[in-house]
């Protein structure tokens, strides 16, 4: 028996095994992409279950990050937009202050409005008043 090539093709194995499951949890745990904001919060992880939807059912969304500066935020903002018109907007109300590099969690469920086939971009903004975007992260499906 080779034992060199034997041990090399456990090692291939191996590493393609820690490859796929390192791709499977960075799709886990990223859904969407960051959009325009101010950047005082930083999105370090953004989940959505379930994703892709198939149906109308509530999304629970998880979304964390750390703060790079001191804030307050009050609102999260969930702008609904179908075939690329704006069709809803949630807000949730939010109280807190957070200190710079404080890391938090922010849980919370988007319930679209629209439930007919199509495209949905849903956005989401983490506001302090008076219209300060401490964060924006955005993901999208069909339906």
């Amino acid at each position: 028996m080779d034992y060199d090539n034997f041990n090399m093709r456990v090692l291939l194995s191996l590493m393609l095994i820690c490859f796929v499951s390192a791709n499977l949890s960075l799709n886990e745990f990223q859904v969407g992409m960051p959009c325009s904001s101010s950047q005082g919060f930083s999105v370090t992880n953004f989940n959505v279950v379930p994703y892709p939807p198939s149906t109308c059912d509530p999304q629970a969304v998880t979304m964390q990050g750390v703060f790079n500066q001191n804030a307050c935020p009050n609102k999260i903002t969930i702008l609904e937009n179908y075939n690329h018109r704006q069709t809803n907007q949630q807000v949730i109300n939010i109280e807190g202050c957070f200190a710079k590099s404080q890391s938090n969690t922010f849980n919370f469920t988007v319930t679209p409005f629209q439930c007919s086939s199509g495209f949905y971009n849903m956005q989401i903004t983490l506001t302090e008043e008076p219209n300060y975007i401490e964060a924006c992260w955005q993901y999208q499906y069909y339906i």
